[in-house]
């Protein structure tokens, strides 16, 4: 999220008159975290709070921080591609305020009282993580730092062999990704990503259409969003695990770099 164009979505929409504003969600993609202390200072202000969706960046730094104690409250998945994964579908939220802590506890239980179980306060959803889950998630937490080295090892790799052709992300200053996914940007993405799947190679483009232009939210989608809609066009991502042996990911890099090659020479 760019604090700038926050800046005037917030100004447009106060303008308009037409949303009450509560809170600014600030999503962490590919794994690395947004530009917080701007985000959250923009937000304060105009009186909302910040949601930090740290799905793909859990193990993830900011200035020190690990993801999940930065934002007013922060949600994680534990969905089996993220960086600490269960076997099936599970996720945590983080809040600092005792308050909110005791309404998720609710709304995570049909909305359940505290005192009375049988008595539901509001409505809820049910959102246990279930024991099966939860012991896979124990076992994994044991290696989960030394997954995150090897996941960085990797996309230094990557930085490092990978031709210029391709664009980076952006990894701020005084942060660290946790790399749940390696994207790169290459105005051929899909001639690229035919090109990858001929040769075996996984690949996908995450996200080919962005949530401003669903249909879902199309009444309350009152400007475009270029720089993201443009991204939506040219990003792929490619193998990124903790086990991704050396071998395999030099066959990534030579052939993404074979296919650079060609474009390069059709284009002298």
């Amino acid at each position: 999220m760019d604090p700038e164009d926050l800046k005037k979505a917030i100004e447009m929409v106060k303008k308009e008159g037409k949303l009450n504003l509560k809170a600014v969600i600030a999503v962490d993609i590919f794994g690395a975290p947004c530009e917080f202390d701007e985000i959250i200072k923009i937000a304060h202000e105009n009186g909302m709070k910040v949601l930090e969706d740290a799905a793909q960046s859990y193990g993830s730094t900011y200035h020190g921080k690990r993801a999940g104690a930065v934002a007013d409250m922060v949600a994680t998945s534990f969905y089996p591609t993220k960086p600490l994964a269960c076997y099936g579908d599970g996720g945590a939220v983080f809040t600092n305020s005792e308050e909110e802590y005791n309404l998720l506890v609710s709304c995570r239980v049909h909305g359940m009282s505290a005192t009375d179980h049988y008595d539901n306060l509001r409505l809820g959803v049910t959102g246990r993580l279930d024991s099966l889950q939860g012991a896979v998630l124990l076992e994994k937490l044991k290696i989960f730092d030394e997954e995150l080295v090897k996941r960085t090892i990797i996309a230094k790799t990557y930085d490092e062999k990978l031709s210029s052709y391709y664009g980076r992300q952006r990894i701020l200053d005084n942060t660290t990704s946790a790399y749940a996914l390696y994207t790169i940007n290459c105005e051929d993405r899909d001639e690229l990503m035919t090109y990858l799947k001929e040769h075996n190679i996984p690949c996908g483009a995450y996200y080919p259409r962005p949530v401003n232009t669903q249909t879902a939210y199309t009444k309350w989608n009152t400007r475009r969003l270029p720089v993201c809609e443009k991204l939506s066009k040219t990003v792929l991502s490619i193998p990124m695990h903790p086990y991704l042996e050396a071998e395999a990911q030099e066959y990534v890099i030579n052939t993404m770099n074979e296919f650079a090659s060609q474009k390069a020479k059709k284009a002298a």
